[in-house]
């Protein structure tokens, strides 16, 4: 509640100068950069703010200081990480476990494994097994990571090789997508987030799953289960190994440093994208609760995907913490002098820590058997040859589906005073546990740094701040008329201002009467992180965005709001009529903004989809895809948070981004018809399916409309 009457407020409170005064940092007026606001571009901006908040995350980080605090310390980081993975069944289920192959390779087993770690969810498996064992032995799980060929990469298949020859059980699964199981989708399974699922957590799962089946077998010591992955299997090793108490030995390789060196190249993978895990833990936390399990840190010097000194500082800090129980002779560091790899140095230093621990071998080291690796086509690794078939097999998006068509819950609205206590606590909820509150600290700035003339119209260079460390660079447009007071339309365009001025819209409002502002907001324009790849970029800081629990869609929504309170006290803007245009996400964000500040007086919303619920694949823009949001609220009861302003709606498209038809658009968005019906405001919104020549007019009857 302190979060939204801070935003109900923010205008109040916030010190906005309109000057003509030049920031330090403005450009000299050149007609090459004619809409440039910055004197530089500004590419490193979400890279500084991300980092920043790491840092004030650990500033005020309080690390236990004796064993009694120390175990709330790991039992509030494997309860963040769990509700950060959103969901897990309620009950394992039987594991219908089955091996359908095995190979005699000379001294050991190759043996292909099938289990169902969820009912329709299979995975498919390898166990290398030593021959002629006489009793049981120790047993360590391999997850890959992005490896082309998933378990059948040389590096992986080494592993099991190496450890088998060792007299070890060693298991590699198929990883979602890879291998078997490619049918089930990977790196596009963005659509999971809205639910609350996450695919880390879908693969940690996995491998708990596996632990259980490994303690069916005979064969295996049930008290000498180890896990060692590399890249994307490190971090599965590092979250699995703290998950799971039955897992004695932890080895993540290749991929354990801090959330602020990997925010250096943004979070590589949706699978290694864990929900706001930054409100409570940094990566070090998570290997440091660990603790007192043996954990090995491997990395390579040259690794250019997890910076070797952000392994060395998390390493350190977990150190830190295991010498505070007194177990820090449980921890210790190698490091190899190579690219990213699980190269043989590597794996010896694999086999040395295991044998240390679980063989009681002198040192940390032991020398890998002689062997070679087979064809990554082999059959020896194929689980679902001969005719072996899946039953009902469960994708990605099937089972997104089938646990988003139950959420959210529609809350019975039955007069407006209902309406007034849902709507308080969804904003609410929206602002703390989506978005991740509001910046605590002041904006700095608001300035009208350059007026300039042309032929028919005027327009105004503006640099204002929506946090501290966010410059917005934003243009206004206004027409050469008579009236003092004008309304304005806030125009959003996903690449920022001069993307948005190749749409001749812009000039037609103008010409038409109106202010146009067309911001920048942060990450676009000239704040993006990478302008010759703007897509790549804006992928790397949604996927930051989400581990900070700062979601970039609600940021920008912020900043909309603080363009809105900008153009509330422009001298030449009718504060009365404020108006705000977005398309496809910005349309989202339209939305959002329009739900969350009173100053918003319309909403024009195009393109938008009308669910975060589809049997069919999504093909929408990452960024709209928040985590949990479907937990309180589908697309269109966050649509009904406007009402009862003006809002129109504007070809909705479905999940693969088809147009709706009218009887589509109806039914999509009847909840939000239904709340302005009851607020006596069934005039304001206008559901309109528009052909694109006619879209500018429908608009312009939509503003005029009284």
């Amino acid at each position: 509640m302190k979060n939204l009457k801070t935003l109900l407020i923010l205008s109040m409170v916030i010190l906005l100068s309109i000057s003509s005064a030049v920031f330090s940092i403005l450009k000299p007026e050149n007609q090459d950069d004619k809409w440039k606001v910055l004197q530089f571009p500004y590419e490193n901006m979400m890279d500084d703010h991300f980092r920043r908040l790491v840092d004030e995350f650990n500033i005020n980080k309080k690390l236990p200081q004796n064993k009694y605090e120390f175990e709330e310390y790991r039992n509030k980081i494997i309860n963040g990480l769990w509700k950060s993975f959103g969901w897990k069944p309620n009950k394992k289920t039987d594991l219908h476990a089955r091996i359908t192959g095995k190979t005699d390779m000379g001294d050991y087993i190759i043996e292909k494994l099938l289990f169902q770690s969820m009912p329709g969810v299979y995975v498919t498996a390898n166990v290398f097994v030593p021959k002629n064992i006489t009793s049981p032995v120790p047993a360590i799980i391999c997850p890959h990571g992005h490896w082309e060929y998933g378990r059948y990469q040389p590096q992986v298949q080494s592993r099991g090789i190496g450890l088998a020859k060792l007299g070890y059980i060693a298991l590699m699964l198929d990883a979602y997508g890879f291998g078997e199981r490619k049918y089930t989708g990977h790196g596009n399974s963005y659509f999971l987030f809205p639910t609350g699922i996450t695919l880390e957590g879908l693969q940690i799962w996995d491998n708990i799953r596996t632990v259980d089946y490994l303690l069916t077998r005979d064969d295996v010591d049930p008290q000498k289960i180890g896990i060692t992955g590399a890249s994307g299997g490190g971090n599965q090793t590092m979250y699995t190994g703290l998950l799971d108490p039955r897992i004695k030995v932890v080895v993540p390789v290749a991929s354990i440093c801090t959330l602020k060196g990997l925010f250096f190249r943004g979070i590589g993978c949706v699978c290694e994208t864990t929900p706001n895990i930054l409100r409570y833990a940094d990566l070090w936390d998570i290997t440091a609760a660990t603790a007192p399990k043996p954990l090995l840190y491997i990395n390579t010097v040259l690794d250019p995907i997890f910076p070797i000194s952000a392994g060395r500082e998390s390493f350190f800090e977990t150190k830190k913490i295991y010498n505070i129980i007194n177990e820090g002779e449980k921890v210790k560091k190698v490091e190899i002098f190579a690219k990213h790899d699980y190269n043989k140095s590597m794996r010896e230093a694999m086999y040395g820590w295991f044998d240390h621990w679980f063989n009681n071998k002198p040192g940390f080291h032991t020398e890998e058997p002689g062997f070679s690796t087979l064809p990554v086509d082999a059959e020896v690794f194929k689980v679902l040859s001969n005719g072996v078939e899946l039953e009902s097999p469960e994708t990605l998006l099937s089972l997104n589906y089938k646990i988003a068509k139950n959420l959210p819950i529609k809350k019975e609205i039955r007069n407006k005073k209902d309406w007034e206590i849902h709507k308080t606590t969804l904003k609410n909820k929206l602002i703390d546990e989506i978005f991740g509150g509001l910046p605590l600290e002041k904006p700095y700035e608001a300035k009208i740094t350059r007026k300039i003339e042309e032929d028919n119209f005027r327009f105004e260079k503006i640099l204002y701040r929506s946090e501290y460390d966010i410059y917005i660079p934003s243009l206004i447009f206004l027409p050469k008329t008579e009236s003092t007071k004008k309304p304005v339309i806030i125009y959003l365009n996903r690449l920022g201002k001069e993307e948005a001025l190749k749409e001749k819209m812009v000039m037609e409002f103008v010409n038409d009467g109106y202010a146009v502002m067309l911001p920048d907001l942060r990450g676009t324009g000239e704040t993006a992180l990478n302008p010759e790849e703007p897509e790549k970029g804006e992928s790397i800081i949604v996927r930051n965005s989400i581990v900070s629990g700062r979601h970039i869609l609600g940021e920008r929504v912020y900043d909309i709001i603080m363009a809105v309170d900008f153009m509330s006290i422009h001298p030449e803007i009718d504060k009365e009529k404020i108006f705000v245009y977005g398309k496809s996400a910005e349309g989202l964000m339209a939305i959002f903004a329009g739900a969350l500040s009173d100053k918003i007086k319309g909403v024009i919303a195009e393109n938008i989809p009308n669910s975060y619920i589809s049997q069919e694949e999504f093909k929408h823009p990452y960024i709209i895809f928040i985590p949990n949001i479907l937990k309180l609220a589908d697309i269109p009861d966050i649509a009904s948070l406007a009402a009862a302003k003006r809002l129109l709606i504007i070809n909705a498209v479905n999940s693969v981004n088809k147009s709706l038809s009218k009887e589509e658009l109806y039914s999509s968005f009847s909840r939000t018809t239904e709340i302005y019906r009851l607020l006596d405001s069934e005039k304001n919104i206008k559901l309109s399916i528009t052909p694109e020549e006619n879209i500018f007019n429908e608009i312009q009857d939509f503003l005029e409309f009284e």
